[in-house]
């Protein structure tokens, strides 16, 4: 089952052997890349349908790093006309099976199989790479900010979200996300993470005179992002429950619209 880890884009290119070279100040690793079908249902890793998504080319980030043997071995890389084929995708799922290419690649890539016919060379997408001709493909990849992410974060609360299990969706950050606090009570809390889908978080509101979760249907936040800093300087954002979530929202995500400040 692929689970646990935040949204970021990440810059992918098949090589074998060639390199992808990306903007020097991002850095680039090398890894083996494995292809999957989809996320699972409702949510992938990080907590968001696939529907959600901004894109839908996205990929499973390796969470491991126990490497025993190279995944793949007692052979070697030949070139082909795929070689520097580039596809900027969304992480938006995570490796943690139990098999030889998310525990003993550090740098695996699992990508959606959908995805494989966009890598784009010389300003066309390639087309035919699969099924035909993906064979065992080593990549070159490098995190990046989101190319084109215009316009603010987009919250949604997920599945059986209530009064109770305040529990929202964070997404279309151009920097991915690191936490969410929410303000109750005069003050600034970090929000705990829903599980390890690492977009999900639950914002109980805080009553005046306790510091146990209590009821509450407004809410008022603001984000960081993966470098640590707030995202748009520290920007609230205020939102309610929807009506129609106060015996649990039915859909796996369940759009709101904010106010900020």
């Amino acid at each position: 089952m692929h689970k646990g880890v935040a949204s970021r884009p990440t810059s992918v290119a098949p090589l074998a052997p060639g390199l992808f070279t990306g903007p020097a100040s991002a850095a680039s690793v090398t890894g083996n890349a494995t292809y999957f079908a989809g996320l699972g249902s409702p949510y992938g890793g990080c907590g968001l349908p696939q529907s959600a998504l901004d894109s839908q080319n996205f990929v499973a980030l390796n969470v491991f790093d126990t490497p025993g043997q190279p995944f793949c071995r007692n052979g070697s890389w030949v070139a082909d006309r795929y070689d520097g084929a580039t596809l900027t995708m969304l992480v938006a799922d995570s490796c943690a099976d139990s098999d030889a290419w998310c525990r003993d690649d550090p740098n695996h890539l699992d990508l959606a199989q959908n995805s494989l016919n966009r890598f784009a060379k010389d300003g066309l997408p390639v087309g035919d790479m699969y099924p035909g001709h993906w064979n065992n493909r080593r990549i070159s990849w490098q995190f990046v900010p989101a190319p084109g992410c215009a316009g603010d974060i987009r919250i949604g609360f997920i599945q059986s979200a209530q009064p109770y299990w305040p529990v929202i969706a964070v997404s279309h950050l151009p920097n991915g996300i690191h936490g969410v606090q929410y303000y109750s009570n005069g003050t600034w809390h970090d929000a705990s993470m829903d599980s390890d889908l690492g977009q999900d978080y639950r914002i109980y509101r805080i009553g005046p005179t306790s510091t146990s979760p209590t009821q509450g249907t407004q809410y008022r936040i603001r984000v960081v992002d993966a470098s640590g800093a707030l995202v748009a300087g520290g920007r609230t954002y205020r939102f309610a429950l929807p009506s129609s979530c106060a015996n649990g929202c039915g859909p796996a995500y369940t759009t709101v619209t904010y106010t900020t400040s």
